[in-house]
């Protein structure tokens, strides 16, 4: 989530470049990077059955396709902060979701600390403005960040990690080229051009660190801490975009932004800690809840 929200800065240089094309080329070139190393490493990448297919699909459609369509079309219609908060509401709602789901009580620890990072994140991001239409893609843009965690859970025991995000990226590309005309139009650019040189070199980098690594690193945490407890990592991202953009003589700190990071890190600190009691402590009665 770190090298996420460290990564808003280098997305910037693809701001003018048409979407569907670049997020393609970036999957892609992802996937590609993920193969070589299974290979090199000897890491199997199973083969999906057709449900396992299906619900890959559905991951690539939501988590991936659907979250860059949304968050596209919504700047359009609602300040980057607007899109930012709304986002950052995933911590909240990954710790309350799948614990409803499974027919589970949310541990009230663990909501708590997920809204002491929400209201870091919004101390951090600001406030934005936004219409309606804004907000539905917004809304839709949340969704698919939480449906990027909670789609992939049921995956993870046999695929694994890897063969997950291979999988999901090769799926999305394939996706992203059949609505790019679609996208185009909506947003008045080209299908597709060539892009330049800085916009080359954004894409390469979003494809190895932002693809390639945080992908695995994400579902790979997901596996081992649980989709409720990994969900309050998601705070870090406006963080870690805070920092870059102080390392980079972009952005300057405030009382704000610094009261926010430490919510955030408080947040985050308190929800780990309890989470990891509370999961132990229930896995003895429930045979599983661990894993789940």
């Amino acid at each position: 989530m770190s090298t996420v929200g460290g990564s808003f800065a280098v997305s910037d240089l693809l701001v003018g470049y048409p979407v569907a094309p670049a997020q393609a080329a970036r999957y892609l070139l992802g996937a590609a990077v993920l193969v070589a190393w299974a290979r090199w490493r000897e890491i199997p990448l199973r083969r999906p059955t057709r449900r396992q297919s299906g619900r890959l699909a559905l991951l690539a459609a939501t988590g991936l396709t659907g979250f860059n369509v949304c968050v596209v079309l919504g700047l359009s219609h609602a300040e980057p902060a607007a899109v930012s908060v709304v986002v950052g509401t995933t911590p909240l709602v990954l710790a309350v979701l799948p614990p409803l789901l499974s027919g589970r009580r949310p541990q009230p620890r663990l909501v708590g600390a997920a809204a002491v990072v929400l209201v870091g994140v919004a101390f951090v991001e600001g406030s934005g403005t936004t219409s309606l239409v804004g907000l539905l893609f917004c809304l839709g843009a949340l969704g698919g960040e939480v449906a990027f965690t909670l789609l992939a859970v049921p995956l993870l025991p046999r695929l694994g990690p890897v063969a997950v995000s291979v999988h999901t990226c090769l799926i999305a590309a394939g996706q992203l080229v059949l609505v790019a005309p679609l996208l185009a139009a909506a947003t008045s650019t080209p299908v597709v051009r060539v892009p330049t040189a800085a916009e080359a070199s954004a894409t390469v980098f979003l494809a190895l660190a932002v693809t390639a690594v945080a992908f695995v690193a994400w579902y790979t945490a997901v596996g081992r801490l649980g989709s409720e407890r990994a969900g309050l990592l998601a705070g870090l991202m406006p963080v870690a975009a805070l920092v870059a953009g102080l390392g980079l003589g972009t952005d300057g700190a405030t009382v704000a932004t610094v009261t926010g990071a430490v919510l955030v890190g408080a947040g985050v600190a308190s929800g780990l800690t309890g989470g990891r009691i509370a999961a132990v402590s229930s896995a003895r009665g429930t045979p599983g809840a661990v894993r789940g």
